[in-house]
């Protein structure tokens, strides 16, 4: 289902899924969809890809990764060790293993440069230590993004009314936490654990005129 801005109302729409996909895995598991070039991107598990719905032709299609991001995935296939962020204008996959010893301060960002020729290019964050910059409990794993070139990491709750959030910019490449207060409207916030940081563009549209 569709809804119009331009009627206020809803439409269906008749789209095969690609060849292979079936509708219980594209609802199982996908986690947040992202939207790069008027296109909705999810991403399937077991395999990894991702499936992507053109709002413009109303059609579906896969998108593969590059092969070495989905062996990073396939390492670190715990939701929401993997996550679809969009960048720069870019379609990205930001992706790490905070289990892993060697690797838990790193994380790797996968960018579709090229959509059409599916052309992507890498580039590992190292991570400052927890002392630096205050991480979640599950380790410094990906969030969501933010502007055009910021990825939100894992928030560390403070205190009952506190929250910490590690913000990396990728143009400066650096690091900034910006604290923030829950304030007295939100209700019970001790024993609430964040699942969620989501980020959003103030008065995009009017719902009303």
């Amino acid at each position: 289902m569709i809804f119009s801005f331009s009627n206020y109302s809803w439409r269906k729409i008749e789209a095969d899924l690609p060849l292979g996909i079936s509708s219980r895995r594209c609802f199982v598991r996908t986690g947040d969809s992202v939207c790069v070039n008027s296109t909705i991107h999810m991403m399937l598990r077991n395999p990894f890809q991702i499936l992507a719905f053109n709002l413009t032709t109303e059609t579906f299609y896969i998108v593969n990764m590059h092969p070495e991001a989905a062996r990073d995935t396939i390492l670190t296939s715990t939701y929401p060790y993997a996550k679809l962020v969009k960048i720069n204008g870019l379609l990205g996959l930001a992706c790490c293993n905070p289990f892993n010893v060697e690797q838990w301060n790193k994380v790797h960002i996968w960018m579709l440069q090229d959509y059409e020729k599916r052309v992507w290019v890498t580039e590992t964050v190292s991570l400052p230590p927890k002392f630096q910059i205050q991480y979640g409990e599950g380790g410094p794993y990906p969030f969501d993004s933010i502007s055009m070139d910021e990825i939100i990491l894992s928030p560390r709750v403070l205190s009952e009314n506190l929250i910490r959030v590690p913000v990396y910019n990728m143009k400066t490449r650096s690091f900034e936490s910006i604290l923030l207060a829950l304030g007295h409207r939100f209700l019970s916030p001790k024993s609430v654990h964040v699942e969620q940081i989501k980020c959003y563009v103030e008065s995009l549209i009017p719902l009303q005129n």
